[in-house]
């Protein structure tokens, strides 16, 4: 399912998306999350319109990738469930072009050939082409081999016997990527000796380690384009496409291989959650952005497909980034690009809602303003308490700011002093609201849950706090952690969309070993540490070894 060979499948749905864009900008009609309370249907008496004509082509194609857990060939993007018809109804789901970019394209290859084709795989520096991997999935190719290209083509002919709607065929290099390329003499000779410095792991190697390498952009877009080639050769008249990943040590943008016009580039810049975000594995601190705008020089065919992070509690329904989502889809769609493919989007409605709906918006159309589609989400969705919801918001996003900025940490951020404000917001939306519609009353509601949680949540890391300071068991205090987690609970079963995954926080489960969670976040960032020190001591290095 997850390469969308979906019963009835189809590329065009200009239809559908009119029927939509009808009801938005003619009728007024607003979907702002998932369920009946996020519906808005403005009661008109009699409906009038003078005779109009109205074309639009989505610059944006592939836009089914912006919540790819409710995409059409996923469980969740069901049109008979609610996500399922948010992300319809938002035209993002119904698109007209498609590219497997949720994965990697020799995931199974170690498996089926190592035994009787070793050659496929990469050369080690023990001369071996063995994968000492955690996983078989993260072996790498030896790329430069015509065995290998002949397989993939073969690959693709069975792959399109069975699904003959399949245009784009996925080639990128598994992941794992800091570990166990391809040494030989062949592959080296692709790599750009101009490019950013990277240090090639060897886990379990008798020889050696570690050397001293380059980015592989080149060697990847070289090997794409070999591909490349050869579908046309073997299917002329046909449009399809290679896929590769511009993630890891292929993010820099190539020095000297150009793509060809039927390779794709699914371009992991990290820049959605922080647009300022460097590239951990860049020496010199490349920025994420910066590589992308490079790639971009080289081609038209790019998909965005950034890996979110989880920066301040993203993954568990921390304060949004309206503002800066928007910005971030705006810039991008300026861009030469056929599609966005987000990683990871977790469906905190109640607390990254308005988020989720610019990101819809902008998928659709990315010439459009941040500040007119936000001030008709919020009058058309909460009427006399458009400006106080507003606020509130603001709030939030200037919450999330502070601890972008590392001003302050989410306990300082979430005071005491911030949720009687938010809470006095929310408290004067609905005295508005009580008389003015049972339907705006019930979305302050939604909104309320969320920072319901976002309240009970920051009580229980301060309980965390206290619980990993303490040199015995504090009963009490795990209690009240229990007490809060089953406020949570009943917040998700009252409102089932407002806190989407919350089963991913853990760090705030009363009945987790929070002192383990520390340990486990203090080595991560330890690691991360040590890694950036040996990303700078690469800087005044030369050459490959």
């Amino acid at each position: 399912m997850a390469n969308r060979d979906v019963k009835g499948f189809q590329y065009e749905y200009g239809t559908v998306n009119a029927v939509y864009t009808f009801l938005q900008d003619n009728l007024g009609v607003r979907w702002l999350w998932p369920g009946n309370d996020g519906e808005v249907v403005p009661k008109q008496v009699k409906i009038v319109l003078k005779p109009f004509e109205f074309r639009y082509y989505p610059k944006i194609r592939m836009r089914s990738g912006v919540f790819c857990p409710i995409a059409i060939y996923k469980q969740g993007g069901d049109p008979y469930v609610d996500s399922g018809a948010w992300v319809r109804r938002q035209r993002v789901q119904l698109d007209s072009f498609y590219a497997p970019t949720g994965g990697h394209g020799f995931g199974n290859w170690y498996d089926r050939f190592y035994k009787d084709h070793p050659d496929y795989f990469a050369l080690q520096p023990d001369g071996t082409r063995e994968c000492r991997e955690n996983k078989t999935s993260m072996a790498k190719n030896c790329q430069s081999n015509p065995a290998v290209v002949e397989q993939w083509l073969k690959d693709v002919e069975e792959c399109i016997a069975v699904n003959p709607h399949r245009t784009v065929f996925n080639a990128a290099a598994n992941d794992g990527y800091g570990s166990g390329m391809c040494i030989c003499e062949k592959c080296r000779a692709w790599d750009s000796p101009e490019g950013e410095k990277r240090i090639w792991n060897y886990p379990g190697d008798k020889v050696k380690s570690k050397i001293e390498g380059v980015a592989l952009s080149d060697r990847e877009v070289t090997f794409a384009n070999i591909l490349a080639r050869k579908l046309k050769e073997r299917y002329p008249g046909k449009d399809y496409k290679v896929l590769i990943i511009a993630y890891g040590y292929t993010r820099p943008a190539p020095i000297k291989a150009i793509p060809e016009d039927n390779v794709i580039i699914a371009n992991c810049a990290n820049c959605f959650s922080n647009p300022n975000g460097v590239d951990s594995s860049s020496p010199i601190g490349t920025k994420s952005i910066d590589q992308f705008d490079a790639w971009a020089k080289l081609t038209k065919n790019q998909i965005w497909r950034p890996n979110t992070g989880d920066h301040v509690r993203w993954q568990t329904g921390g304060p949004p980034a309206i503002r800066g989502a928007g910005e971030i889809f705006k810039r991008m769609g300026s861009k030469d690009i056929i599609g966005i493919w987000i990683d990871q989007v977790w469906f905190y409605w109640a607390t990254q809602g308005p988020e989720y709906y610019i990101m819809a918006q902008l998928a659709w159309n990315p010439s459009g303003n941040i500040d007119e589609i936000m001030d008709d989400y919020y009058k058309s969705g909460f009427g006399p308490a458009a400006e106080d919801i507003k606020a509130y918001w603001t709030m939030l996003e200037n919450n999330r700011a502070e601890q972008m900025s590392g001003k302050k940490s989410w306990l300082e951020a979430f005071s005491p002093e911030f949720f009687k404000t938010t809470y006095a917001l929310l408290d004067k939306s609905a005295e508005k609201t009580a008389k003015a519609g049972k339907e705006y009353s019930d979305r302050v509601a939604f909104v309320r849950a969320g920072l319901d949680y976002l309240r009970l949540n920051t009580e229980n890391q301060a309980l965390v706090k206290q619980i990993i300071q303490s040199k015995t068991p504090n009963p009490a205090l795990k209690a009240k952690m229990q007490a809060n987690w089953n406020q949570i609970e009943e917040i998700s079963k009252k409102h089932p969309e407002a806190l989407g995954q919350i089963i991913r926080a853990d760090y705030i489960r009363p009945n987790a070993d929070h002192k383990a969670i520390e340990e486990k976040r203090l080595k991560k960032a330890a690691a991360a540490a040590r890694k950036k020190k040996n990303m700078e001591n690469l800087v005044e290095d030369t050459g490959l070894e």
